[in-house]
């Protein structure tokens, strides 16, 4: 991936739960409305995912495209060689913050 290459990324299918309190076992899953976001690829092991203007730093310490926050945000890009138009990246991402919606998501980001 070449540093500083922006994408612009839309959720095409996300899902999950409005909580993840371990008190509601039996609460149903929902479909949640997709997000929008940029990500900066600013080297082959760190991006920068902008989502409602708040930027985070992900990082990936495999040769996998797995980046991670180490809290509460992933976001896993299918790899490069299977992507039939390099200016596409297909994605799933996932929130699992306690008490906060959890959920995963499956898009495609396009590169600005």
């Amino acid at each position: 991936m070449a540093s500083e290459s922006v994408f612009y990324c839309v959720d095409e299918r996300s899902t999950g739960y409005m909580t993840s309190d371990i008190d509601k076992p039996f609460e149903k899953p929902v479909i949640f409305i997709g997000e929008k976001f940029k990500v900066n690829f600013i080297s082959p092991n760190k991006i920068k995912m902008i989502l409602d203007g708040v930027d985070r730093e992900l990082v990936s310490s495999s040769d996998f495209a797995f980046y991670t926050n180490n809290f509460d945000t992933t976001l896993v890009f299918q790899p490069l060689k299977w992507e039939k138009n390099k200016n596409i990246r297909h994605y799933v991402r996932s929130h699992t913050l306690p008490n906060d919606p959890l959920y995963v998501a499956q898009g495609k980001c396009e590169k600005f």
